[in-house]
């Protein structure tokens, strides 16, 4: 679950204004009127008022102002005019998540500032780029450009940017862990911020100091950092009080409240964040909403308290779809004012990428919110949606058979009921896509990629992602990573499939499990007895073959790191130096309900090896019908395509394996589920 930390890396060039009134907008636009000369004048008054509008969410109009400025700077060769809009679409590319548009365009605006001696927005940009740098976890570079930044603010005596600077130095070491340094950097910021008074910047360090302690318990369990966490976020949430920012004030609530969640402390969890649930709906603030929707959910499951889990995970998604659909449509009003700028091709470019992401983003539901009785209840509405409507099909046919009068009518129910059913199988692919953990993946995996085609609306392959903190100081955290093939496909295998997610949830949250080959003896048990309470026919071989490795993460004081694999039927491949080794899993299933004792799964080690390429997978690929004399692809042609892949970055492997994938396929139908993991290990 986020943070609701409102952390961003720098007070980015044009956000560090103060806030404009209504009159001063007015009062640009006016001047735009009386300013019809195409001149340095008109130029930077149109730069100011597309700032300004782009803020308050009108990009259409923001945009075609920031062409204009464009056309009159590079005609008249305006330097400072160039600066801003060059800055404008530095900042666009930023918060859309393309920072290499956003160097481009800042690297190319300090160049000019640096010409032109602006040292004002010289420190700006330089702070934009250290941002850009920080977010695509490039921190060397972050950190040089974040230094020359501080050093112009101190020969100008300019303290809000360089106690701002400081807090992004010190989120820098607070990202790599190295928390002393971190707090020495924080402190700084804080004292520069009380030396001149200014309380928005003091509450946002006290709010990233807070965070750091709450990072630190979580590692070390220690309940004497989860109280000075508590404390550093009840001082950022009075200054805000005092400066009446709701917004912020509902972001220090969620905080508070997750400090109590982790400490099990159900009761005032749930007392802060419906505080900060209150204000997040006086103020409209739908991200909070998203997040603190989530946060509720995440705290019922927790308590047992499956009814409001529900609920509120309704909440979380149908808010989820409504901020993409904003989202959207904010980024078509944009792509319309762009369409007289040079730039128009490069942003429909990153809008398609960005709908891609938008798919990518919609999958992205918290896997912690569904535990055992949301997929079990999730199972029960599935059955009953099934179950009625094939009954009332089933007396609508009697109904046609007797009176032909009523055929069209009955003909109508039926519909009626099929769509009820498709509506169910589509809401149960809603929660599937809600238990794929791929937003989280990003932040734990490193570079990878995972290939995930489903046959059927839903599936019976599912993939599952979670990191484990290290349990004692010096030891590795774990990141376990799975692929699982359930019985069969469509809806039979999708129930599987929840049944299977939640059992592995309870074999690392409940039983406190890390070996993999002990999290598949446990999920064996746990698998057969959740069906065979449910299924009264003992005949009956429901179960999945399972893919599973666990990585060490790397730590400071150990960089030597290990992966463990188990496998129930399925194996796992290891490309290094261009030679593909394979490590078979245990001929077993898990969850078969054999009347024999199903043996104990075996662990495999390995040490590894920066560059070292894993691959875990399922069935679906190597069986598909294709090719010139339609037969199965085969394990041999897939390994091929692996090893002629290695080296490339992660995300072309997989473009190249869909592609392979689809050529071989051709017109014929897809006949299982499929399922790729690829990690390289950095």
């Amino acid at each position: 679950m986020k943070r609701f930390l409102f952390c961003f890396f720098s007070f980015l060039f044009f956000l560090t204004a103060p806030a404009q009134s209504k009159k001063h907008v007015d009062s640009l636009a006016e001047r735009l009127k009386v300013i019809t000369k195409r001149d340095t004048d008109r130029a930077g008054t149109l730069n100011r008022l597309a700032i300004i509008l782009y803020n308050a969410n009108e990009s259409k109009k923001a945009f075609e102002l920031s062409a204009e400025a464009k056309k009159i700077s590079d005609s008249l060769d305006f330097k400072k005019g160039k600066i801003g809009y060059l800055s404008f679409f530095g900042q666009h590319y930023s918060q859309h998540g393309d920072y290499a548009s956003a160097l481009d365009n800042d690297l190319e605006a300090l160049k000019i500032c640096m010409e032109v001696g602006d040292n004002i927005h010289a420190i700006n940009l330089m702070r934009n780029i250290g941002a850009a740098y920080q977010s695509t976890h490039q921190f060397d570079k972050a950190l040089e450009f974040y230094n020359k930044a501080l050093l112009l603010a101190r020969n100008l005596n300019r303290k809000t940017d360089e106690a701002g600077i400081l807090s992004n130095i010190g989120i820098i070491y607070h990202s790599k862990k190295n928390y002393e340094e971190a707090l020495k950097y924080y402190n700084e910021a804080l004292k520069v911020s009380e030396d001149s008074k200014n309380k928005r910047t003091k509450s946002f360090v006290l709010n990233s100091i807070g965070r750091m302690y709450h990072d630190m318990a979580k590692e070390n369990g220690d309940d004497a950092g989860y109280d000075k966490a508590i404390s550093y976020y009840n001082q950022s949430l009075s200054l805000k009080k005092e400066m009446n920012q709701k917004k912020g004030m509902a972001n220090s609530l969620g905080n508070i409240g997750e400090v109590y969640n982790d400490r099990k402390d159900y009761v005032n969890a749930l007392k802060y964040f419906n505080e900060g649930l209150q204000i997040a709906i006086e103020t409209d603030y739908k991200d909070w909403l998203r997040e603190g929707y989530g946060g509720l959910a995440n705290i019922y499951e927790s308590m047992g308290d499956y009814k409001n889990a529900f609920i509120y995970h309704k909440k979380f998604i149908d808010i989820s779809d409504s901020l993409e659909n904003a989202a959207s449509k904010e980024r078509m009003a944009q792509m319309q004012g762009l369409y007289d700028t040079g730039q128009k091709d490069k942003e429909i470019e990153l809008l398609h990428k960005e709908k891609e992401l938008t798919e990518i983003k919609d999958n992205r539901k918290n896997m912690m919110l569904l535990s055992a009785g949301i997929a079990l209840l999730l199972v029960m509405i599935m059955l009953f949606f099934i179950l009625r409507g094939y009954r009332q099909k089933k007396r609508a046919n009697g109904i046609i058979s007797l009176q032909k009068s009523e055929v069209e009518a009955q003909k109508k129910i039926v519909e009626h009921k099929n769509n009820e059913m498709l509506d169910s199988i589509r809401y149960a692919k809603h929660i599937q896509e809600a238990i794929l953990p791929t937003g989280k993946a990003t932040n734990i995996l490193g570079e990878h990629f995972i290939l995930y085609k489903p046959k059927d609306i839903v599936s019976g392959d599912f993939y599952w992602i979670y990191e484990m903190e290290a349990k004692h100081p010096g030891e590795n955290g774990k990141v376990i990573v799975a692929a699982i093939d359930c019985t069969g496909h469509g809806v039979p295998g999708a129930f599987v499939s929840f049944v299977g997610h939640s059992s592995l949830v309870r074999c690392v949250n409940e039983f406190g499990l890390n070996d993999p080959g002990k999290i598949l003896d446990k999920l064996n048990e746990l698998v057969n007895e959740t069906l065979r309470q449910r299924m009264s026919d003992s005949k009956v071989r429901d179960g999945m073959d399972v893919s599973m490795i666990v990585i060490d993460k790397p730590t400071p004081q150990n960089t030597n790191r290990k992966l463990f694999f188990a496998g129930a039927n399925n194996p796992y491949y290891l490309i290094r130096n261009g030679a593909l080794t394979e490590t078979k899993g245990d001929k077993q299933p898990v969850g078969t309900f054999l009347e024999e004792q199903s043996k104990p799964f075996h662990c495999h080690e390995l040490e590894l090896k920066k560059g070292d390429e894993i691959f875990i997978f399922t069935d679906g690929l190597a069986d598909q019908f294709g090719g010139p004399q339609q037969k199965k692809f085969k394990y041999k042609q897939f390994k091929e395509v692996l090893l002629a892949n290695s080296g490339l970055p992660m995300l072309d492997q997989k473009n190249h394996l869909n592609h392979t994938f689809e050529n071989w396929k051709g017109s014929l139908e897809q006949i299982d589920d499929v399922c790729v993991i690829g990690v390289r290990i950095d």
